[in-house]
């Protein structure tokens, strides 16, 4: 791409997993302007405006990628480019929707100079339709923008996550449209999704359809799967000989509907696991007589996430299909020196998914972003487990009893959001709700919704069980002792300054790791029996020493049932990845210690591996 926007970036379709027929990408060049005294609404600047600057989408304007990498503004902005749509677009029983991958953070939209509506929400998609907007021929699509969050801003209520440099540990921020825009053509009858709920020990799985409907009506679903296993080296999907076909009615209402099929037997079931992830890709279709009003190309994994005490133990461990699992995995913060926020390409995507898999890594901590689909596109196809945290957001404690706390609405919509869009991905086992108490206030009293701040958080679990009760979910990623319960994991950070204080952290927390301990949990709530993991460590030292001895120290604890080593790659200032930021290799110099001379980052890394004390 581009640094002057001249070319279009981003061709591929965004959601592979969700992908209907009838579509056109409007990624590439658009027309656009800051517009920081906000005069463009009063200026009626979705009729006319001559626009003199010229971005290149999706990438946030603070990006080289976009053309206008400007890393200081925050405010207002304006996009604007041309549509042309033939006949069959506007055909009689044709619906269109312009749909957005993600914009950071309030948008309105205007086609053809009227308004067509507003979206708040900075990491989720959201669409319009923009039907009875359109015509054959040419038209005009204008997006306002605005995005003011930052760190610590209560007054501007949004997730930010790690977006600015006043964040802790914060990068460059991300402003604007950041993911895909495209254009989709549907029927007056359409499915909004189709959550695959897998059951293994019945070699099973059962849909549930959430369908708009123009009418009351009986109408048929039909599927089709097969089972396919993802060859790197051809490039194509191998079949894996599992399949499955067949119809189900269902009776719908005008307006919306939530459905559940009937269970469907899966004869030889292939199981998705990172080393063999096998999927059943097919479609479902909506039929009326002989009529089809929809069909979506979609997939999903046969996968179960639990957790077990194993052989005798008073611990859990993390199982995936009835199996215990060691996560060996990396703090993934989703960031590109060319686009911020946006991978400069869905190459870039899989290369950092597959760079980690080759070193032996297995589980990416996906942090404090809600990524583009493509990731879990690809760690879905080559392997990669996901644990997947929730950008925290400002203004989520109350200032007094009973007060405000618009923060929690935004957090929950996004939540609601992310987990309705990624059902599917087997990749993703477990959502982080929060990270070190960022935003988050233990003593928070009671807010207008009723509940303190820990009660919030009690909620959350809940309804992130209730909404995929397919995951596991962790209340925090903690560094200051403070879980609370209920959470399916129990997490600790390590950053400590050299191999002494490295070792005894980790054997204090080994000690003090036990049902009814206190150890790593706020205000009298207790452990019970979750898997102990550490989900941060590493620091800004010689990396290959940092990585090396730190993994060894905490692998000589069977009770550990994983780690997550602070960074697949260089962000910016931070100079502790295993890549550079630009993804090049660094030298670690293993095999120049190791006996036999071969040694390398893929041994620590292995399930069972030899180290030094």
């Amino acid at each position: 791409t581009s640094s002057s926007g001249s070319e279009v970036a981003r061709s591929e379709h965004p959601r592979p997993d969700w992908k209907r027929d009838k579509w056109m990408n409007l990624n590439g060049v658009w027309d656009f302007e800051f517009d920081p005294n906000k005069v463009g609404e009063d200026e009626k600047w979705f009729e006319s405006k001559d626009y003199e600057l010229k971005i290149n989408v999706p990438f946030p304007w603070e990006s080289p990628a976009s053309g206008i990498e400007d890393g200081s503004y925050l405010g207002t902005a304006w996009y604007q480019r041309n549509l042309n749509l033939d006949d069959s677009w506007v055909a009689d029983g044709e619906q269109v929707f312009l749909k957005f991958g993600a914009v950071d953070w309030f948008c309105s939209l205007y086609v053809n100079g009227q308004k067509v509506g507003d979206h708040e929400g900075g990491y989720t998609p959201f669409e319009f339709n923009i039907t009875d907007y359109v015509q054959a021929g040419d038209n005009k699509i204008t997006l306002m923008v605005n995005d003011e969050a930052s760190y610590g801003k209560d007054e501007y209520p949004a997730l930010v996550g790690k977006q600015g440099h006043n964040a802790p540990c914060g990068y460059t921020h991300t402003s604007g449209i950041w993911q895909t825009v495209y254009l989709e053509g549907r029927s007056s009858t359409y499915m909004d999704y189709a959550h695959a709920n897998p059951d293994i020990d019945n070699s099973s799985v059962q849909f549930d359809l959430k369908v708009q409907s123009d009418a009351d009506k009986t109408v048929t679903v039909a599927y089709d799967f097969k089972s396919v296993l993802w060859d790197d080296e051809k490039g194509e999907n191998i079949e894996t000989g599992s399949t499955f076909s067949g119809t189900q009615q269902i009776t719908l209402k005008a307006g919306e509907n939530e459905v559940s099929l009937d269970p469907i037997a899966i004869t030889d079931q292939k199981l998705w696991n990172f080393d063999s992830p096998n999927l059943y890709e097919g479609t479902v279709r909506l039929l009326d007589g002989d009529t089809e009003l929809d069909n979506v190309a979609t997939y999903f994994g046969q996968r179960k996430v639990s957790t077990e005490k194993y052989d005798g133990r008073n611990y859990e461990y993390i199982y995936v299909n009835n199996e215990p699992v060691f996560l060996s995995g990396l703090l993934d913060q989703g960031f590109w020196e060319e686009g911020i926020y946006t991978a400069p390409s869905e190459e870039a995507l899989k290369y950092d998914i597959k760079a980690m898999r080759d070193r032996g890594f297995n589980m990416i901590r996906k942090h404090l972003k809600i990524e583009d689909p493509l990731q879990y596109f690809w760690a879905d196809r080559l392997g990669m487990f996901v644990w997947q945290d929730m950008p925290h957001a400002t203004y989520m404690n109350a200032k007094s009893y009973g007060g405000e706390t618009p923060g929690r609405e935004v957090y929950e919509y996004a939540l609601e959001s992310m987990l309705n869009r990624d059902y599917n991905h087997p990749c993703v086992i477990a959502v982080m709700l929060f990270n070190e108490t960022w935003g988050i206030d233990h003593n928070g009293q009671k807010a207008s919704d009723g509940m303190t701040t820990n009660e919030w958080i009690q909620h959350l679990y809940y309804k992130a069980k209730e909404l995929n009760p397919h995951l596991l979910v962790e209340d925090m990623s903690a560094c200051n002792n403070d879980h609370i319960q209920p959470t399916d994991l129990n997490t600790f950070h390590m950053y400590p300054k050299g191999y002494q204080s490295s070792k005894d952290t980790v054997a204090d927390r080994e000690r003090n790791t036990y049902p009814g301990s206190t150890n790593n949990f706020w205000g009298g709530f207790q452990q019970e029996s979750e898997p102990w993991l550490n989900s941060e460590y590493g620091g800004d030292y010689d990396v290959s020493w940092c990585f090396k001895y730190q993994t060894d120290i905490q692998r000589q604890y069977e009770k550990l049932n994983g780690f997550v080593y602070t960074e697949p790659y260089d962000i910016e200032y931070e100079r502790n990845g295993v890549l550079t930021y630009d993804r090049r290799d660094k030298i670690f110099g293993y095999e120049d210690v190791a006996y036999g001379g071969d040694m390398t980052i893929l041994d620590l890394n292995q399930p069972n591996y030899v180290g030094v004390d």
